[in-house]
């Protein structure tokens, strides 16, 4: 590709037009790292502004949305499938003395959220802005708040919503939550498709 510009700006060059200008962009949003090459499976969406490095494993129909960061330094990250990383969001897994960082199917990571190495079930939801300390989880059907900081090795049980800094139990979640989750997570997969 970049043979190709060049050519073609040089043949501008040639007819003295400078109208056409192209900035490339050298950015990579899958890399390798010490030999360990993430595994993304089919209709997966990987934006052009994030990155995938290292030992991190991308289940189907998943996404890593605009700016967000899934990062496998040390340790693996396993996503599952249906699983939706938004934008601005990091999840990471950089000592390799603690566990893998685990995140289940149907799961919604929020905008600029921070996941450290941790568990979380399927179909929870973690709230834009979110901290998840190291060594926490999150059970299945569980949600953390939007600006919600867990603290570290904090345990979330299945299907409570868990709110605050630091996060405490607020209440139980309601099927309503569950189906509002279900459909975000459907309508976010629809989304990714027209976005690759």
């Amino acid at each position: 590709r970049e043979t190709g510009i060049a050519l073609d700006r040089m043949g501008s060059r040639f007819q003295f037009d400078f109208s056409f200008q192209e900035k490339l962009s050298r950015h990579r949003p899958v890399y390798n790292l010490d030999g360990k090459i993430p595994t993304i499976q089919p209709h997966t969406f990987v934006s052009s502004t994030s990155t995938v490095v290292g030992d991190v494993s991308l289940g189907s129909k998943s996404s890593v949305w605009y700016s967000a960061v899934v990062r496998a330094d040390t340790a693996k990250v396993s996503i599952g499938e249906n699983t939706h990383i938004q934008d601005g969001a990091v999840v990471k897994s950089v000592s390799d003395t603690l566990n893998n960082t685990m995140i289940g199917s149907n799961v919604l990571i929020g905008q600029g959220a921070v996941v450290n190495q941790c568990t979380i079930g399927d179909s929870a939801c973690v709230g834009s802005g979110a901290i998840v300390g190291t060594g926490s989880s999150i059970g299945s059907h569980a949600r953390l708040e939007a600006g919600a900081i867990l603290p570290p090795n904090s345990t979330v049980p299945d299907s409570q919503v868990w709110a605050g800094s630091p996060a405490k139990y607020v209440r139980d979640v309601s099927e309503e939550d569950k189906a509002a989750a279900a459909s975000e997570a459907s309508r976010v997969m629809g989304l990714a498709a027209a976005h690759a």
